[in-house]
């Protein structure tokens, strides 16, 4: 036998066939590590919070972006639960006060860790609770009842939605729980809700719309603090997100008063302004409050026909809140201003020598309110492998860098506050498994992350 054009001796040809045995023993052995470290990190309640596991497997895959997606891509370490309801809890912040949050969660036939399975965010009516709003998903889904898990909190303290934070959570640590725990198909997680609870379905689907595949509010309006002044400034951020809202005709109040009716037209006329091709609004004849539901077999139909967009090539993002600075693959850092505060009583200046009067007094909050806005939009190119953000009212801004936003082989071009920069954007094994680790979100991995200031610095999360 000759290699390289010389003869290979029988003592060479031993320390050859060593050499390889040792060599598929090690590499046989670090995929054993590898697999028992992302076990025992995935064992932890808090995975996101185990410093420790989180360096294990890197050092396993040898900080190995491919290596470790082939993990993630594998990922079946959840728990093994039972079909059925399950009751589980959490806890919820406002100011000093601690709410217990109760949500149930169904299991349908046929989960056992190994399959994903699409998931519904239930959100119930003002005097209702999570079982109930559950129970209706259930007959809305029809003969795909058992394709679905379910997941239905009870908002704990006033029983009324008013846009707080502690409301948001309430949904959405729920969501987040299921996401952890449960093998879910991360494009496609949608929102719904009847009466209050289609408030807070077209609430978190403006203000959290990344997570979400398509929203179905019943008999709600859009709600946000600040109250019926502020319940169209916010809707340019649903440009991405399908959204059918479904209301009575009937469903109204009495005058000056705005009822359910009047606020879906007027969000059904200010997203037909902007152009939003993914909402659709049915008004029911005839309907007032109650009886306000799809067509027998649509409300699965809708949900299958769409999956979570995770980066769309245009976006804009509105808001006034510090928890709500977050937009799809994009996140304001540090703003211009403090942000304002609409929960609070605001007084307003009207021009001197004119009575004034509700319309006026509307208009003059309306113009108080988007000064104190701030916001964000991106267009993203990928035939010239670039993205082009604006910004108002921010200094300083986050990019997560997605799966699919770019190629990465080469340089990307970053516009922003009239500024340009070519840069090169590595994939860190590292913040891969970061994100994953707290989200479980495999079709949306985070490969690294940019700070853009206004200033004009840029820095990458994880060179």
């Amino acid at each position: 036998m000759t290699i390289g054009g010389g003869a290979l001796r029988p003592a060479s040809l031993a320390i050859a066939v060593l050499f390889t045995a040792v060599f598929a023993a090690s590499a046989s052995g670090q995929t054993q590590d590898a697999a028992g470290a992302w076990k025992e990190l995935f064992a932890v309640e808090n995975p996101a919070g185990a410093p420790g596991r989180i360096q294990a497997v890197l050092n396993a895959v040898g900080n190995d972006p491919a290596q470790l997606r082939k993990l993630i891509e594998a990922d079946v370490t959840y728990k093994k639960f039972p079909a059925g309801w399950l009751k589980r809890s959490t806890q919820v912040q406002d100011g000093k006060t601690t709410y217990d949050v109760n949500f149930l969660v169904r299991i349908p036939p046929g989960y056992d860790g190994t399959k994903s399975f699409p998931l519904i965010l239930a959100a119930h009516g003002q005097t209702s609770r999570g079982e109930l709003i559950a129970r209706t998903m259930l007959w809305l889904l029809g003969d795909k009842r058992d394709e679905y898990v379910i997941v239905a909190p009870t908002m704990p303290g006033p029983k009324h939605f008013n846009a707080r934070r502690y409301q948001e959570q309430t949904y959405l640590k729920p969501l987040d729980w299921c996401r952890r725990n449960l093998n879910i198909d991360d494009d496609r997680i949608y929102l719904s809700g009847y009466s209050q609870g289609g408030h807070v379905s077209w609430h978190l689907a403006t203000m959290f719309p990344r997570h979400f595949a398509a929203v179905v509010p019943m008999a709600g309006i859009p709600f946000f603090e600040g109250g019926l002044v502020t319940s169209t400034i916010y809707l340019e951020n649903l440009s991405n997100l399908p959204l059918w809202a479904i209301w009575g005709e009937k469903d109204g109040a009495t005058p000056p008063a705005l009822g359910n009716v009047d606020s879906c037209r007027i969000a059904t006329k200010r997203l037909k302004e902007l152009g939003n091709k993914l909402y659709k609004g049915t008004e029911l004849p005839g309907k007032g409050h109650g009886g306000c539901y799809p067509p027998s077999g649509e409300f699965a139909k809708f949900l299958d026909a769409h999956k979570r967009n995770t980066t769309p090539e245009k976006f804009q993002h509105r808001f006034h809140l510090a928890h709500h600075t977050r937009g799809y693959y994009l996140r304001a850092e540090r703003l211009a201003h403090k942000p304002a505060d609409f929960s609070k009583t605001v007084k307003i200046k009207l021009p001197l020598g004119k009575k004034p009067n509700q319309r006026d007094a509307i208009a003059a909050i309306r113009r108080y309110v988007r000064r104190s806005m701030f916001r964000f939009s991106a267009e993203r190119k990928p035939d010239t492998n670039e993205l082009a953000i604006l910004a108002v009212g921010v200094r300083r801004m986050r990019l997560f860098v997605t799966d699919g936003m770019f190629d990465l082989s080469k340089p990307v071009r970053l516009r922003y506050w009239s500024r340009s920069k070519k840069l090169k954007i590595p994939v860190s094994a590292k913040c891969m498994l970061l994100h994953y680790a707290r989200t479980r979100d495999r079709t949306n991995l985070v490969l690294n992350e940019v700070t853009l200031d206004i200033t004009g610095q840029v820095k990458l999360r994880y060179p």
